[in-house]
């Protein structure tokens, strides 16, 4: 997942005024149901793949060409510099018709008009409508903008909660398979914790115990910062106590390897990080039993869900095919050559997920919870200021975790700086 890439060089001014130049000069096609070219026509396609996931997409723009004979793909892979190779292109009047975007970076990309609204295709699209309803709700949400939508997810990954089942055998405790309060969650971890290990670590997140207590960073309409309100405290205080008070998660000033190399040596009991761990930890990278469980809540299920999607350029010359092959990659014949190739993502359709894994598969089960996370997962807050937002909440995560100020005083402070931030939004 890259959900920062683009938004660290996007607002970079000789690049967005070259890009409004192309805009202005190009035009914007919105309209549904153009024509489809009478001559096969060719979109260019640019995408992050890592290296092990090119055979998959090559795998899929072979099927898609085979299917849709009078659309050809030109696809360019681009694993490192993505942002730098998209943004050159669109300054030099050379787009691509349909590109890879994490769903923080559409506020942005939106606000510049960079993206075609797909919303239009999609409610006129008989195909896609019968569908729809297979996605998991909050993956679709993601590409949603003030009543535009603006690409569709390809794969997905939630954080979730890996933890290791010989620790919790061998001290007699039930395995995290349900939801367990927090109160209970603390008193499992600290029975585990003991010399040299801890009962709980993660990658560094802190936004599912906020979820949890109910809070939020912001309002649905991203005008006011909401991290100051009792739910929001109560998480940031329950983050900060796992390290502080109840020293059952290493403070990362303590680590000296990463959390991941301490889950793998067992010295950690449950560990929270993304799905794109299962090929790593399935391949035997854990020499012990494993499985994923299920997060503890306060109020309610809650945990971060990470994806990208495919989206169109606003002044393609083919909006119709560029609609056509991101709801193809997006849709079941595209998620079931994802599915059938790499445990690496997730695909975002529950009737793909299902079939995917056959019953006699060894890790069937984990594979189901890394899906079923997404049924209670949330998204990261993001603006047309993300760069900035995300500055701001990262320098407040330090604090908290090293318990430079009380969890409280955090939300104070952070909430006053992410307003003055809402307050100087761009508003459409």
């Amino acid at each position: 997942m890259r959900s920062s890439r683009i938004s660290k060089l996007v607002l970079h001014d000789v690049v967005v005024s070259a890009v409004i130049a192309i805009l202005a000069s190009g035009g914007i096609r919105l309209l549904v149901g153009v024509a489809a070219a009478a001559s096969p026509v060719t979109l260019k396609f640019v995408t992050w793949s890592d290296v092990k996931n090119v055979p998959i997409t090559e795998a899929q723009i072979k099927a898609f060409e085979a299917s849709h004979p009078n659309i050809k793909i030109d696809w360019t892979n681009v694993p490192s510099g993505y942002a730098s190779k998209v943004l050159t292109m669109l300054a030099a009047g050379e787009a691509p018709d349909v590109f890879w975007l994490s769903f923080t970076d559409i506020p942005q990309w939106v606000n510049r008009g960079s993206l075609l609204n797909l919303k239009p295709y999609m409610d006129k699209d008989e195909q896609f409508q019968s569908w729809k309803n297979d996605y998991v709700p909050i993956l679709l949400q993601g590409y949603e903008y003030e009543g535009g939508m603006y690409g569709l997810p390809n794969a997905f990954n939630p954080i979730v909660l890996y933890y290791n089942a010989d620790m919790f055998d061998a001290a007699g405790i039930k395995r995290p398979d349900s939801p367990w309060s927090w109160d209970q969650f603390v008193q499992v971890a600290m029975r585990l914790t003991g010399p040299d290990r801890y009962g709980y670590a993660d990658r560094g997140e802190w936004i599912h115990w906020v979820w949890q207590a109910g809070g939020e960073v912001m309002s649905g309409d991203r005008r006011k910062a909401l991290i100051n309100q009792p739910g929001a405290v109560q998480g940031l205080k329950f983050a900060q106590d796992l390290m502080h008070r109840f020293r059952v998660q290493p403070p990362p000033g303590a680590l000296k390897i990463s959390a991941l190399e301490m889950f793998a040596q067992g010295q950690i009991a449950m560990y929270g990080d993304g799905g794109w761990k299962f090929p790593a930890f399935i391949a035997g990278q854990l020499r012990f039993n494993w499985s994923v469980g299920v997060w503890p809540k306060k109020v309610r299920e809650a945990t971060r869900v990470l994806f990208d999607g495919g989206v169109v350029f606003s002044g393609t010359k083919y909006p119709q095919e560029a609609w056509e092959f991101v709801k193809w990659y997006s849709g079941p014949p595209g998620q079931e050559i994802n599915a059938r190739m790499s445990r690496l993502t997730t695909p975002v359709l529950r009737s793909t997920v299902q079939a995917s894994i056959p019953p006699n598969d060894p890790f069937r089960s984990q594979l189901l919870a890394r899906f079923q996370a997404a049924v209670y997962g949330r998204l990261w807050p993001s603006i047309i200021q993300q760069d900035e937002l995300n500055a701001i909440i990262w320098r407040y995560q330090r604090m908290l975790w090293a318990a430079e100020i009380p969890a409280d005083q955090v939300a104070t402070q952070m909430a006053d700086e992410i307003q003055k931030l809402l307050d100087k939004e761009p508003r459409r």
